[in-house]
């Protein structure tokens, strides 16, 4: 299947969106992050805690998903591992945003926090047991399993155009 543009909530659309998924979400920042993002996060607004903040340096990631399960709070992280549903099952998933590395790539790290705000910033409902991948590219898998049906869709940011979308089937 080709890339599509991505179809657009009609205004009622985005009003019912609103109600049903309106909660801000809060985060849990890994070891992994930067803790430049975290003070970037907290300064513009965002509920932002750290392993540092509440104890879980150097514990594994099985500790540190529970704990953002427990406290309602979407990890974000670089490790992959989190991608991995065998150790990391849907169902005691809080959401998962893993970012690029930012290492010489800055501009990919920040392209992938602008857009994760965009997306999973005033949408915390929706986002539950869904895991998102940002790549390098600028572009985004979300992994999400409904009615017992693992699904993956990909999207695609463009500066000057509509969002594309790339579905699996």
């Amino acid at each position: 299947m080709p890339w599509r543009k991505l179809p657009q909530p009609s205004p009622e659309e985005e009003a019912k969106l609103e109600v049903d998924f309106g909660k801000q979400t809060t985060f849990l920042a890994d070891e992994s992050v930067d803790p430049a993002i975290s003070g970037f996060l907290r300064r513009k607004g965002w509920n932002v805690k750290t392993v540092s903040d509440i104890g879980l340096c150097g514990q594994d990631d099985e500790a540190v998903l529970a704990a953002a399960y427990r406290d309602d709070r979407v990890l974000l992280t670089h490790d992959r591992d989190f991608l991995d549903d065998r150790k990391f099952p849907p169902h005691r998933n809080p959401g998962v945003a893993v970012l690029p590395e930012g290492g010489q790539d800055f501009g990919a790290l920040s392209t992938a926090v602008h857009y994760m705000l965009i997306l999973v910033g005033s949408h915390r409902e929706f986002f539950q047991a869904t895991k998102l991948e940002f790549l390098a590219d600028g572009s985004l898998i979300v992994k999400r399993r409904r009615r017992g049906r693992d699904r993956r869709t990909r999207y695609r940011f463009t500066r000057h155009g509509p969002a594309e979308i790339w579905e699996d089937e």
